[in-house]
């Protein structure tokens, strides 16, 4: 055999051996690299949504677009066509309750119309729908590079703020968003909405979290365009605790 055929062979010999004990020693090979693990379920063969988010809603009961949803497709590029399921159970407002622990699986999901799409029925549905929200304004790796993770968390933030807005109670929100409203590492637009979400809980925690932003942002220096803008949002905040 040639010499250079042998080393090759031998080289790809050992890379498998290496990859094998690397494999045996932490695992898989993450399947989402930007550090953002998602787990979805796979409970049949994907049924193709024939008709818009109404029509369904129309045509098909709460538990048979549960039963719709939990038939993950197989192919990425197929879940934006996904998604109008959970636009359909957003229709059926409190009525899709038993959907929450369904939908909560994709709150996290890479794909941003999909996940604010799960983040848009759970609001619909009401008090129950807010935990998964809270989970996703959590959500913090080590690894983000992409920082697929930093606009999760701001969807989250994002929709806790329109669920406010509808009525929902996202009160068990406020501990979070007191600290991200206060940390320089998070999201300049997070902490934006971090400000009007606690001025829309409006209980007296709320507004003391408010009074410590403003305190912390007045007292660093050289705040950017955007930390001024936060700054007006906790001001104007706080006028609803007068």
């Amino acid at each position: 055999m040639d010499n250079r055929i042998l080393g090759m062979l031998i080289g790809l010999a050992a890379f498998a051996g290496v990859a094998a004990l690397m494999v045996q020693q932490y695992g898989q090979p993450d399947p989402y690299p930007q550090g953002v693990v998602v787990q979805l379920p796979n409970l049949g063969d994907w049924i193709r949504p024939e008709g818009n988010a109404e029509e369904l809603a129309d045509q098909l009961t709460v538990a048979e677009l549960i039963e719709r949803w939990n038939r993950w497709p197989q192919k990425p590029r197929k879940e934006g066509i996904h998604l109008v399921y959970a636009k359909a159970l957003a229709l059926y407002e409190k009525e899709a309750l038993p959907a929450v622990p369904h939908l909560a699986k994709a709150v996290q999901h890479l794909d941003p119309n999909l996940r604010r799409s799960v983040m848009g029925a759970l609001i619909a549905i009401g008090d129950e729908g807010i935990p998964p929200l809270v989970e996703a304004l959590k959500f913090w790796p080590r690894r983000d590079p992409n920082k697929i993770a930093q606009e999760i968390r701001w969807d989250a933030s994002q929709y806790l703020v329109k669920a406010a807005r509808r009525g929902v109670d996202i009160e068990p929100a406020l501990p979070t968003l007191s600290r991200y409203l206060v940390n320089p590492k998070s999201n300049v637009f997070t902490r934006q909405e971090a400000a009007v979400a606690l001025a829309w809980i409006g209980t007296p925690e709320a507004g003391e979290a408010l009074k410590k932003g403003r305190e912390w942002y007045y007292a660093r220096k050289g705040l950017s365009v955007e930390e001024n803008r936060i700054l007006r949002k906790i001001n104007i905040g706080l006028r609803r605790f007068k």
